[in-house]
């Protein structure tokens, strides 16, 4: 029985996932190395390869990726004398974690990435 729902949302979920980073920041932080956040605006596994177990379906929502954007570029990049982070990914089709223009979506994720940034 897989121990993952099969979908939720982003917004459902990132104030979890910001916890979670933090902690990894702070775990860095007591090593004395960086912390690069990694960032998506959303992740579809249903043709994950995995017959159990399968991670959940994490809904498409451009504003609370704006919002996800900007939030790590508050706590992580503001602070940081390096500005960097990590996107998973840019063009990755098969997950739906694409940031490009399609034909759904037009240009809105790049510009939620922009507003986002924006300092």
């Amino acid at each position: 029985m897989d121990k993952w729902p099969k979908r939720v949302s982003l917004s459902q979920i990132l104030s979890d996932i910001l916890s979670i980073m933090d902690k990894w920041s702070n775990f860095a932080e007591s090593l004395r190395i960086k912390y690069f956040p990694t960032i998506s605006p959303g992740n579809d596994k249903t043709y994950d390869y995995r017959e159990n177990n399968r991670p959940p379906v994490v809904e498409r929502d451009s504003q609370t990726f704006q919002e996800f954007v900007k939030n790590s570029r508050k706590r992580y990049l503001d602070k940081e004398e390096i500005k960097i982070i990590f996107f998973t990914s840019f063009n990755e089709w098969f997950e739906q974690t694409q940031l490009e223009p399609t034909h759904d979506y037009g240009f809105e994720y790049l510009k939620s990435l922009y507003k986002g940034l924006k300092f």
